[in-house]
């Protein structure tokens, strides 16, 4: 058997047909998918059968902004298409609805820490991002950051 390439394949880089240091991954029902750069700080959508992505969140280098990411590092889509970015760049979880040109940050993003208070949450190290509920707008139940201990 063999693979088909669905997304990058044609060396690293920062054009908009290759990946920059690819993490995440996710893919829609649709076949779209999805890859989270790390090094260009972008996540882009591949359309099936593309021969270069569509920057979808970021792309507009690293940065603390809602508008910027920094070094994302995984993704997850919800069920009414919102893309959920784990960066451990900026030690947050945003999440980009579509169409939108910024993030909301739902997680983290207050330093590396352990404090989970209301409007100060804070994470060690995301490392991991997904959705486990059918609810379709993700509230903090249902909403998994995996990270590594602060240290």
């Amino acid at each position: 058997t063999q693979g088909e390439v669905v997304a990058g394949g044609r060396g690293a880089g920062d054009e908009l047909w290759q990946l920059g240091e690819p993490r995440g991954v996710c893919s829609d029902e649709h076949g779209t998918v999805f890859v989270a750069e790390a090094q260009n700080d972008r996540v882009t959508r591949w359309a099936p059968g593309a021969q270069e992505g569509v920057v979808h969140a970021g792309g507009m280098g690293q940065g603390d902004e809602a508008w910027q990411l920094n070094e994302p590092i995984d993704i997850c889509l919800d069920d009414a298409g919102a893309l959920y970015v784990a960066e451990a760049g900026k030690l947050r979880i945003t999440r980009w609805t579509p169409g939108a040109e910024r993030g909301e940050v739902v997680a983290g993003g207050h330093g590396r820490g352990t404090e989970l208070g209301v409007g100060r949450s804070q994470l060690g190290s995301p490392c991991g991002v997904f959705i486990f509920s059918e609810v379709a707008a993700a509230t903090a139940a249902n909403l998994v950051a995996a990270a590594r201990l602060a240290g």
